[in-house]
């Protein structure tokens, strides 16, 4: 089952407008190691699930629409317009409309709404304000003139990388001329015929082939990978049939059997799939996911490991961090670590009866200085 956190925005309408956000840690890992690969600013990527085919940038994560993911079917694509994203975070232009919109009038009823109307599951206590800021970008549109020369200056950083690593612009091309000016997440970016006359310069480069692991993830999104088996194989899964065999080209089998566990069915080997799509996939949210299963299990020869990173800041940034830490401590029965740690969680999450509970039920005295320098709010 695919783990998805939901955001509920209300607009000027007062009509609710729900968009879900995937967490898919293989999906993660594959634009991170494009981060490596490519020497570029940090980012972290995630799903957004919406038919519209667009990708936008708050602060410095980058949000793909499933639309987006189905109509690329070439991973040079993907990665030419990965490139433009991250030349928004580059060029910090989420602050700068951010700064524009908190100088406008227009801002005080925006986020008075947003004040009553918005909750949100993410991957730290602060995303909720800064999504509700820029997920309406038809509203940050309005209220910056400056969001045509962003997107120039993120056009120019992808095309700098599009020379630099000597990318193929052909598909990307067509892309763009799929897709048609008027539509509404477009109207701040320059005009798609503007862009084709640029990205011509860059068609006589070498087109590079899809890589497995693209043709994987367009098949787990889109059903439409070149790579047939891996689309009988999800398919086959969406109607609750195993068909192993259809993955049997991916190098790595744990992967298949990982999206057979997360769609609910037991496999028997689950501790060391995790543990070799962890050796492959340097990804904080997989190993959340693993200390859950380890805990759920008690396996305890991983305990010490669970110990040792809850110092680590980027699992510390995942939002099931203090529900995993109160979990852990409760079984292993220190009690009042495992109050403190679901007392922060309940805090995050805007349960005041259930945080609460917790927040009563510890002596403050009793948790370490390290832990209390965890705490959410002091």
């Amino acid at each position: 089952m695919i783990i998805i956190y939901r955001l509920f925005l209300i607009f000027f309408s007062i009509n609710a407008y729900s968009l879900e956000i995937i967490r898919d840690p293989i999906f993660e890992n594959y634009f991170k190691n494009i981060q490596i690969k490519y020497n570029l600013p940090v980012a972290n990527v995630y799903i957004v699930e919406h038919n519209e085919i667009n990708a936008f940038v708050i602060d410095k994560s980058i949000y793909f629409t499933t639309g987006m993911l189905k109509n690329i079917k070439q991973e040079d694509v993907l990665k030419s317009i990965y490139f433009h994203e991250v030349g928004h975070i580059y060029h910090n232009h989420y602050n700068s409309k951010k700064l524009k919109l908190n100088s406008s009038k227009k801002n005080m009823i925006y986020n008075n709404l947003l004040s009553i109307g918005t909750a949100i599951f993410a991957n730290n206590a602060n995303i909720g304000i800064a999504t509700n800021l820029s997920i309406n970008q038809s509203i940050l549109n309005t209220l910056s003139i400056d969001s045509i020369r962003y997107e120039i200056q993120a056009d120019n950083f992808m095309l700098e990388n599009i020379n630099k690593n000597k990318i193929n612009t052909s598909d990307l091309i067509k892309f763009f001329d799929d897709l048609p000016d008027i539509n509404k997440f477009y109207k701040s970016h320059p005009l798609n015929k503007d862009r084709v006359i640029s990205l011509k310069k860059y068609t006589h480069y070498k087109k590079n082939n899809n890589s497995i692991k693209f043709e994987w993830l367009k098949a787990k999104y889109g059903r439409n990978s070149n790579v047939k088996e891996f689309n009988n194989f999800f398919s086959s899964l969406d109607k609750g049939i195993i068909n192993i065999n259809e993955a049997k080209l991916l190098k790595n089998m744990y992967y298949a059997n990982y999206e057979i566990y997360k769609m609910g069915f037991i496999i028997n080997d689950i501790e060391q799939i995790y543990v070799n799509l962890i050796k492959d996939n340097s990804n904080s949210y997989l190993k959340t996911e693993f200390y859950n299963m380890v805990i759920d299990n008690n396996i305890t020869k991983y305990y010490e490991d669970i110990e040792k990173n809850k110092h680590n800041s980027e699992l510390q940034g995942e939002y099931f961090f203090y529900f995993l830490y109160g979990k852990y401590y409760n079984i292993i029965n220190k009690t009042d670590l495992s109050n403190f740690y679901f007392c922060q969680f309940y805090k995050m999450a805007g349960l005041k009866n259930k945080s609460n509970y917790y927040c009563n039920k510890y002596d403050i005295k009793s948790i370490p200085k390290i832990d209390n320098s965890y705490a959410i709010f002091k």
